[in-house]
């Protein structure tokens, strides 16, 4: 866990760093000497639990505590403070803090409440992915509008921008968030539809774009497409988005079909194809089957098919149509044509 402790006496934060150290060695400890410190700390790096201070010159807790809770609203707090005052607790639990320490406290007082705000913060982390998913795939098949508030409590932001990703590795998932830093930009759970969805702001587009560019030349043998949409509703966002990342596929299954036309009398593979199209051949074949309904030989038989109908129409003979139209032989060629259309190119020409 990522713990900033927020304490304007030196003494107090190191005594909270010795007992946190204490406990274990897994936790990354950073300090703030006031306020208005811990917010800049925050605004590099989003943390999951906070030791505050209640009363500090430049901003004091409360106010802090406010405002992480409506930046980044998953982060535990525990205030701490030296004053027995109620109402300091009361306010400061009705603005979402975790639990309060009232000093001086304990050793078993400090590790009862640390152990009680880390189980709350490994069950919220566990159920979260569920609770964003749910919310996304309500909002985008439903097309509902959804409180600012719950969006910023899954979140911490409000949406309205989605980049729509089809890759076909998810190792484009660390290269983007290598590229790219910031607590409002996330990648949705799990797909939709088929495609990632990369949450934004508008604010966020471009360089969510420019992530997206270098991870697609990062990954030069990866097939991977994408496209972009913002609106105020998520939904048109979202339909904006997979209308840009279905034009990208189906121009590459274009390109595809007019090579495959181009150079089918050619004893053509699935890897010349992919190679001039730039794409993997494995890839190129799922694509070719989601689009068309076939598989790259079962185009290319077709497209040879179709040409061999039009020369069953001239005086040619079935050797010269098979070798013109890429067949192995004029027996491979008959063969095939049968299997396809259901006669012999032979009983074809008669009519």
């Amino acid at each position: 866990m990522k713990v900033l402790l927020v304490d304007d006496e030196p003494f107090e934060l190191l005594n909270l760093q010795v007992l946190l150290e204490k406990s274990s060695s897994d936790y990354g400890i950073t300090s703030a000497h006031h306020g208005g410190e811990a917010l800049k700390i925050l605004e590099s790096e989003p943390m999951d639990l906070i030791f505050l201070d209640i009363r500090m010159p430049v901003l004091d807790g409360i106010a802090v505590l406010e405002q992480v809770k409506t930046s980044w609203p998953d982060t535990e707090i525990v205030m701490v403070s030296a004053y027995d005052e109620f109402s300091y607790a009361k306010q400061a639990l009705e603005l979402g803090a975790s639990a309060y320490l009232l000093k001086p406290f304990s050793t078993s007082e400090f590790y009862d409440t640390l152990q009680k705000v880390e189980r709350k913060y490994h069950e919220k982390t566990k159920a979260k992915p569920l609770l964003q998913q749910s919310l996304l795939e309500k909002t985008i098949r439903s097309g509902d509008a959804i409180d600012e508030h719950v969006w910023g409590q899954q979140f911490g932001f409000v949406p309205n921008a989605v980049a729509a990703v089809h890759a076909a590795s998810p190792g484009w998932r660390s290269l983007f968030l290598e590229e790219i830093k910031s607590s409002q930009i996330m990648i949705a759970p799990e797909p939709i539809d088929g495609a990632e969805l990369v949450l934004s702001t508008n604010q966020h587009m471009q360089p969510v774009c420019e992530a997206l560019l270098r991870c697609k030349l990062l990954l030069p043998d990866q097939s991977f497409w994408f496209g972009l949409g913002e609106s105020l509703h998520l939904r048109t966002a979202w339909e904006e988005a997979t209308r840009q990342l279905q034009d990208a596929k189906d121009s590459i299954t274009s390109r595809c079909l007019r090579f495959i036309q181009e150079h089918y009398q050619e004893a053509l593979t699935l890897a010349d194809v992919a190679k001039a199209v730039h794409v993997s051949p494995t890839h190129l074949n799922r694509l070719l089957k989601k689009v068309t309904g076939c598989t790259f030989i079962e185009v290319l038989t077709a497209i040879r098919i179709e040409r061999a109908k039009e020369l069953l129409k001239k005086p040619v003979s079935i050797e010269y149509i098979a070798m013109v139209t890429g067949f192995k032989s004029a027996a491979y060629f008959s063969s095939t044509f049968k299997k396809v259309t259901g006669l012999s190119p032979r009983s074809f020409r008669r009519g």
